[in-house]
């Protein structure tokens, strides 16, 4: 009887701990899958300079990869440089021991490794995935950066609005009652909308929080399915759209890799969607038969400028050359555009300021003082 009962506890142990395992699992699966969707371009960029270098130099892959791993702070990265040298130790390639940590790097940079190393030209294509992976990250810090201070001042401007009409505006009120003073028609308006907004508070926040994720998820439906026609009516978007592209074709056409091959690795790693898409329908285009030129125009990304420049630089066999010298004249224009931005935003933010406050003054300060000044009269 007790063996039976031993046995069954031994059981249950077993299944018990089998299933606390699989759900581990699970949950470990899922933790990487929210934490980290798409690689780091800081960090694939730094792997991809250091070991460049590092191979330039005469140092072994597998030393590189220990060199490396010492200088990474990054936990995930330091992680799969181990797994990486641990692969190469058991005979696997570079590029099939990168692709045992596909979430943390792109195919397009497996790809682009394998073809380095098929080819012998390994250096520099982890040069040039250095590079581009460094100017990707360069433009998208500098996008944030310069959308923090308007953003900084768009939230003081909805916080002010939301404090005016939530806490000033029944204080004022309260006043021209107890004084007899006959608030004006907009004054009026505005304390009834807060009183309604306030009688249902919870509702109404409910449904400017759903207007909101609507809205949100419309636009980014929009983005998915490549409908971006709308966006690229704004200069900045498009050009950093070109910069990308031009930057795709300049790494693919300098590791000296068949450009169908090429874009056929760029396939289902380039963000947004509507930009992998506009790939695929260049790659469609050329094995159609078209031009690199004639392809490029048809999608419509990039300028009559860049146009002209390739075109003349396809017919002359110098293309690798001329997407370099393109690729360093948009990142210039971007990095101009974005302060000539920067310089009219602010100026309009603190005009949009000014006028809340003249407002607020004009309608429910000044009102007050007359009162005032004829009682004392």
């Amino acid at each position: 009887m007790n063996k039976e009962k031993l046995r069954k506890t031994d059981m249950y142990e077993v299944l018990e701990g089998k299933i606390v395992n699989k759900v581990r699992s699970l949950f470990c699966e899922k933790r990487n899958l929210v934490i980290r969707r798409c690689a780091d371009e800081k960090q694939v960029s730094f792997i991809a300079r250091s070991l460049g270098e590092m191979y330039k130099d005469g140092i072994t892959i597998n030393k590189a990869l220990t060199l490396v791993r010492e200088s990474v702070s990054h936990k995930e990265y330091k992680n799969s440089l181990k797994t990486i040298h641990s692969a190469i130790h058991n005979g696997k390639g570079l590029s099939e021991a990168f692709k045992e940590c596909t979430p943390l790097y792109p195919e397009l940079f497996i790809g682009l490794i394998f073809i380095g190393e098929n080819t012998g030209k390994l250096y520099e294509i982890l040069k040039r995935l250095g590079n581009f992976y460094e100017k990707i990250c360069e433009i998208k810090n500098e996008v944030k950066m310069a959308c923090i201070y308007p953003l900084f001042i768009i939230i003081s401007i909805i916080s002010f609005i939301g404090i005016f009409i939530c806490k000033i505006i029944p204080s004022f009120y309260g006043i021209y009652n107890s004084m007899g003073i006959t608030p004006s028609y907009f004054y009026r308006c505005v304390y009834n909308f807060q009183n309604n907004f306030t009688e249902s508070y919870f509702v109404n926040m409910t449904y400017i929080l759903c207007w909101t994720v609507i809205w949100f998820m419309t636009i980014k439906f929009m983005i998915s399915n490549g409908k971006f026609d709308f966006f690229l009516k704004v200069g900045l978007i498009k050009d950093v759209l070109e910069y990308i592209t031009i930057l795709i074709f300049s790494i693919i056409t300098n590791s000296g890799i068949n450009i169908l091959h090429g874009l056929e690795l760029c396939s289902n790693n380039i963000k947004p969607e509507f930009l992998n898409s506009k790939i695929l329908e260049i790659r469609n285009s050329i094995m159609k038969g078209k031009t690199l030129s004639e392809s490029l125009e048809e999608s419509m990304l990039l300028s009559n400028y860049t146009l002209a420049v390739i075109k003349v630089r396809e017919e002359t066999g110098s293309i690798a050359e001329g997407f370099e010298i393109l690729s360093i004249r948009l990142e210039s224009e971007i990095h101009k555009k974005i302060r000539n931005y920067l310089k009219a935003l602010n100026p309009l933010l603190i005009i949009v300021m000014g006028t809340i406050v003249l407002i607020f003054i004009s309608v429910f300060v000044l009102p007050l003082f007359k009162e005032l000044q004829s009682g004392i009269r």
